[in-house]
């Protein structure tokens, strides 16, 4: 080998080698964290919300960590977890490394659940790099989805479109926070009478039929699964209704019979309130308290009116109760 070819044999070694430690000082940024994350928002999440992102869980695994950068302005956070394996699963958010310091309590997800967390009003996060820390108890690997977005206003408040396109709606600043008195569906409930929801009795404003209930065979299916966030209000009405549902409707030829149950908690509590609003009326028509895991309670409303169901219960905040209500 001539003098030419050996200068160039070490000057590309070392280039290689140089290119190797670049490669492992990015590796190394990644894993840690230290990169900063934007100062500004992309334009394509200019706005109050940013778009939804979607994490598809690894299956292999019982952790996974999920790089998160949090825009300047947009510090306010949701996180929509939809649990599809075995075990309870815990998400966990750190700032500037995948074990860094955590910014708000762990976030738990029962085996099968679907659970939406915010981060708390007038505490937005600053700009920076922040990590999901996903995991399960190690004994089934994790399934299912998790959805995240960022805002530049508390989230919890923000309306949806079902929301903004409804005329019914009152706005009031009170909606979908913790004694807020006018929920979601515009009924202000600090002009609905609710004396009659004691939590040791149940209240029917329509007579009850007991022949005809019995005579009421066939069912259909308005609501069955799991419900987060229940309130603790002691036996008192509440605001927190069904999520996901549109008000009751029943159909012809039946009769008016809702039956109503409560199968199953993850928060180890043991009764659950429901309360019925009748829509067209404007007034509380039926309180129930339901065992949990104990047997179902059947009554009888004007087929003719819309009703919605409103939850709470004695023993802790934000329960979480899977219910069964049937119509026929």
């Amino acid at each position: 080998m001539n003098k030419f070819q050996k200068m160039m044999s070490v000057t590309l070694a070392g280039c290689m080698a140089a290119s190797a430690l670049m490669g492992s000082a990015g590796a190394a940024n990644v894993q840690t964290g230290t990169t900063p994350a934007p100062v500004a928002a992309p334009q394509n999440v200019r706005g109050t919300v940013t778009p939804s992102t979607t994490v598809k869980l690894n299956t292999n695994s019982s952790n996974q960590i999920v790089p998160w950068s949090v825009y300047s302005g947009y510090g306010y956070w949701k996180i929509h977890v939809i649990n599809t394996s075995k075990s309870r699963m815990t998400v966990k958010i750190h700032k500037d490394f995948p074990t860094g310091e955590l910014v708000c309590a762990p976030m738990y997800i029962p085996a099968g659940g679907k659970l939406p967390f915010y981060g708390a009003d007038g505490h937005p996060l600053s700009a920076g790099a922040y990590y999901l820390d996903i995991s399960t108890n190690g004994t089934y690997p994790l399934n299912g989805t998790l959805y995240y977005k960022f805002g530049s206003v508390y989230l919890k408040t923000v309306n949806t479109p079902v929301q903004q396109n409804n005329p019914n709606v009152v706005p009031n600043a009170d909606w979908g926070k913790p004694g807020g008195t006018i929920d979601r569906h515009g009924v202000d409930w600090s002009k609905i009478d609710t004396s009659m929801c004691g939590s040791d009795q149940d209240y029917h404003f329509y007579p009850q039929n007991n022949t005809n209930m019995a005579a009421q065979t066939s069912t259909r299916s308005y609501f069955s699964g799991w419900v987060y966030g229940i309130p603790k209000k002691n036996g008192n009405a509440s605001t927190f209704d069904l999520p996901n549902v549109d008000a009751l409707t029943f159909q012809s030829g039946e009769s008016g019979r809702i039956t109503v149950q409560a199968t199953d908690t993850a928060s180890g509590i043991a009764t659950v309130h429901v309360s019925v609003y009748d829509v067209t009326q404007g007034h509380v028509s039926d309180c129930v308290r339901l065992n949990v895991g104990g047997a179902s309670k059947s009554f009888t409303v004007d087929p003719t009116h819309q009703y919605r169901f409103f939850l709470s219960n004695n023993h802790v905040a934000d329960a979480i109760v899977r219910f069964q209500i049937t119509v026929s």
